[in-house]
């Protein structure tokens, strides 16, 4: 089964499982085989993937399944990397890397969470090491909350996947060194609500891990999207992604700008406290953060 893009849909696929709207009802039913007719109306729905079966011969299937593995060794490559190179304070070191072996166990051992990490990180590299990043923050920072272990993990697998929506997106507006045209960004900003349907369609995953994918650029005074939710409408997970993904984010070289100081994007952060960004995360976050 994998998780193709409503680009790569021909006729005569089978759909490998079924895709769910956000009310639970289901749009497109398991085993159904596509028609021309099925897609166009998809893509008129908005439905931007879905889960396909691959009944291929075997010696054909294996060239992707090296491909695969490969990625996977270099994901558990990066996790390991990751743990050494973030702006935590050092007294977070050793409980972070407990935390992210043990996300990283989760994943391995979940297989639809596994096709579509390692799907994200063949679509987009950058989109992966900032998604690690992220998730290392927010677990820090739920940490300094007073988090619990179970809520640790959730959080740490609503921000390792809440750029998901991202595969969705075409490369062409992602890798645009200009700013993006008003056209451009409403499509960018639809990854957050493709992140929540992938997410939300996932046998045994959580409701909070889609939240964090849908609600990641939500802002506490009603700015954010994609449905412009104030404080107590945000879950409160999403606003722990919130700001460990607008700091790794302003931190890290783009292809439309170079990165931020640390202590800049601290400021910046600092400034939005209680107004764009919850307060307590704020001050959470910057106890987790090295920026000196």
């Amino acid at each position: 089964m994998r998780l193709i893009s409503i680009h790569g849909l021909k006729e005569g696929m089978v759909v490998g499982r079924a895709f769910l709207n956000e009310e639970q009802h289901p749009l497109l039913q398991k085993n159904i085989v596509l028609t021309d007719s099925i897609i166009d109306r998809l893509r008129q729905l908005k439905v931007q993937y879905l889960y396909i079966e691959e009944k291929i011969p075997n010696k054909i299937e294996t060239v992707p399944q090296i491909k695969r593995q490969k990625a996977i060794n270099e994901m558990t490559t990066l996790f390991r990397k990751g743990k050494e190179t973030i702006f935590l304070q050092e007294r977070y070191f050793p409980k972070i890397e407990n935390l992210a072996d043990e996300l990283y166990h989760i994943v391995i051992n979940h297989e639809e969470l596994l096709i579509i990490l390692t799907d994200t990180y063949l679509f987009n590299k950058d989109i992966f090491q900032h998604s690690l990043n992220v998730a290392l923050y927010s677990m820090a920072i739920a940490m300094e909350l007073g988090n619990l272990n179970d809520d640790l993990h959730l959080i740490g697998l609503g921000a390792l996947f809440h750029d998901v929506g991202k595969i969705a997106i075409p490369q062409s507006i992602l890798k645009k060194p200009e700013n993006l045209t008003e056209d451009e960004f409403s499509i960018m900003k639809l990854h957050t609500e493709y992140g929540f349907h992938i997410l939300h369609n996932i046998h045994n995953i959580s409701v909070e891990v889609a939240k964090c994918a849908q609600q990641h650029h939500e802002r506490i005074d009603g700015s954010g999207y994609p449905k412009g939710l104030t404080a107590q409408e945000i879950h409160p997970y999403a606003k722990i992604v919130a700001v460990s993904d607008v700091f790794d984010a302003l931190t890290s070289n783009r292809v439309y700008r170079e990165k931020i100081l640390p202590s800049k994007v601290i400021r910046f952060i600092q400034e939005g406290s209680g107004e764009i960004f919850d307060r307590q995360v704020v001050e959470a976050f910057k106890k987790c953060i090295d920026y000196t």
